[in-house]
């Protein structure tokens, strides 16, 4: 990460590690995946449906910021 608190796309790198790693496709991952509240940053998709929303969030910001917001997407989908 650059700085003490990085970047939301130094935590996008993370995440597409993570994904990568954890055996989600290219194919099942949509970034900025339009919802009526906003374009969430990664929705999971499994045989085409989605089932799980991922917020990117530098690391200064709290947990519950992006657990709020991608709540709130999910609900939309």
């Amino acid at each position: 990460m650059t700085g003490d608190d990085g970047s939301e796309a130094d935590a996008r790198a993370v995440i597409d590690r993570q994904l990568a790693r954890a055996g989600w496709t290219p194919e099942q991952i949509r970034r900025e995946y339009s919802t009526p509240s906003g374009p969430a940053d990664y929705v999971l998709l499994d045989d085409g449906s989605p089932i799980a929303v991922v917020e990117a969030k530098r690391a200064a910001k709290q947990a519950e910021l992006g657990l709020d917001q991608a709540a709130r997407y999910a609900g939309h989908l």
